[in-house]
C-alpha cells in the first residue's frame, strides 16, 4: 500500500493562492509502504508505488470526486484543495452535491457514467447500492476508486487508516479518563449515520480500545451524528438525563463540535478540566479549540492538502495505467502539545464562517 507521509517540515501560508502554491504542490512526496521508494505527485510522473511501472503518456485528465456529505466543512476543503491541485497540474476535478442522500448520490454518479468521466473517486454512502453503480461504470471502461472504503467493484482505493484513527482518539480519551477520573466515567459516543467501512472500522476501533484501556467507562448514549447541529441536539438531550457525562468520543469533528457547544450551554467552562471531547478528521474549529487548551482535547487529523492531492491524482493515474495499489494518507492524533503541527494543519483549512 502506498503511503502519503504527513508533512512535518513545510510551513503553509495562511492565504490560498493557486498560482503561488503550484510549486509547493509539485514537491508533494509519497513513500512506498516499505518506506524505501519515493513517489512524486508531479504532472509528468503521477503517483507510482514501489515496483510499479510508470504510467504511459497521460490520456485521462479529468476525474470526479463524489462525497455524499458535501455539507461537511472538511469535505468542502478537500474539494477546494482538489481544485487547486488539479489546476496546478493541468487536470480537471468534478464534484457532486449529494447532501447526504443515497438517491442523489446514485443519480449524480449515473450522470458521470453517461458523460463518460474517465475516473471516479467515490465514498459509498450505502455500499450495497453503490456496488451496482460501480459495476456499471467499470463495464464502460471507467476507473472506479473508492474513498475511505473498499468495495467489490473497484480498481483501487484512497484510504486513511480508519482503524488507526479510531484507536488514536480512543487511546487519548482512555488516558484522560484514567488520569482524571480513575478509569470510570459516563461517556457519549457519536457515530456515522450510514454504516460503511469508514464508520464500522472507526467505531469498532474506538469501542475495542476503550474496552481494553478504560474498561470502567460506561457508554450512556451512542447516537448517529456527523454535523454540529445534530451533535448539539443529541448531547443536550443526553446531558439532561445524564448530567455527569465526562467525555464525548465522536466519529468526526463536526459532530463533536456540536457536543462542545452543548457543554458550554450547560454552564461548563470552555477549559473544564473534567471534560474530554474529541473527534476525527481535523476540522479547523476543532484544531483551534485544541490549540487554545479547551475541553475539546484531541482530533485524529488528516492533512487535507495531501488527502485532496491523492483524491485527484490517484484515480487519474490508475486510469492511465498506473499502479492499482491503494493510496494511503496517514492520520495523526493532534493534541494541545502539538503546536507546530496544529498551526500547519489549521493553515490548510477554510476560515470559520
Amino acid at each position: 500500500m502506498r503511503k502519503v507521509p504527513a508533512r512535518e517540515d513545510e510551513h503553509i501560508a495562511d492565504s490560498i493562492d493557486a498560482d503561488k502554491r503550484a510549486g509547493a504542490l509539485d514537491r508533494r512526496t509519497f513513500l512506498a509502504s516499505a518506506g524505501k521508494a519515493s513517489l512524486a505527485l508531479g504532472a509528468a510522473t503521477g503517483l507510482l508505488g514501489a515496483g510499479a511501472r510508470p504510467a504511459a503518456a497521460k490520456t485521462a485528465t479529468t476525474m470526479g470526486f463524489d462525497h455524499p456529505y458535501n455539507f461537511v466543512t472538511y469535505v468542502s476543503d478537500i474539494q477546494r484543495w482538489g481544485t487547486v491541485y488539479a489546476n496546478a497540474h493541468g487536470l480537471k476535478a468534478l464534484y457532486t452535491s449529494d447532501n447526504g442522500k443515497l438517491d442523489a448520490q446514485i443519480a449524480n454518479l449515473e450522470t458521470w457514467i453517461a458523460q463518460g468521466v474517465p475516473a471516479i473517486c467515490c465514498f459509498p454512502i450505502e455500499p450495497t447500492a453503490i456496488e451496482r453503480v460501480a459495476a456499471k461504470a467499470r463495464a464502460k471502461g471507467i476507473v472506479w476508486v473508492s474513498y475511505a472504503a473498499h468495495i467489490k467493484n473497484q480498481d483501487s482505493s484512497v484510504v486513511f487508516g480508519n482503524t488507526e484513527s479510531g484507536r488514536l482518539l480512543a487511546t487519548a480519551a482512555a488516558d484522560f479518563i484514567n488520569k482524571v477520573h480513575g478509569g470510570k466515567a459516563e461517556i457519549i459516543r457519536l457515530t456515522l449515520p450510514d454504516g460503511g467501512e469508514l464508520g464500522r472500522e472507526r467505531d469498532k476501533a474506538v469501542d475495542a480500545t476503550l474496552a481494553e484501556l478504560a474498561p470502567g467507562v460506561k457508554v450512556v448514549a451512542s447516537q448517529k451524528s456527523i454535523d454540529a447541529g445534530s451533535g448539539l441536539q443529541i448531547t443536550t438531550s443526553v446531558l439532561a438525563a445524564h448530567p455527569n457525562v465526562k467525555a464525548v468520543v465522536a466519529i468526526n469533528d463536526d459532530g463533536a463540535l456540536g457536543a462542545y457547544r452543548a457543554f458550554l450551554d450547560r454552564g461548563h467552562a470552555a477549559n473544564d478540566p473534567e471534560i474530554f471531547i474529541g473527534g476525527q478528521d481535523g476540522a479547523r474549529q476543532a484544531l483551534e479549540l485544541i490549540k487554545q487548551g479547551t475541553m475539546y482535547r484531541a482530533s485524529s487529523a488528516l492533512a487535507v492538502r495531501d488527502l485532496a492531492a491523492a483524491v485527484v491524482q490517484h484515480p487519474i493515474d490508475v486510469a492511465n495505467g498506473g499502479s492499482k495499489e491503494d493510496a494511503k494518507v496517514p492520520v495523526r492524533l493532534l493534541t494541545h502539545d502539538d503546536t507546530a503541527l496544529l498551526d500547519e494543519y489549521i493553515a490548510q483549512l477554510s476560515p470559520d464562517k
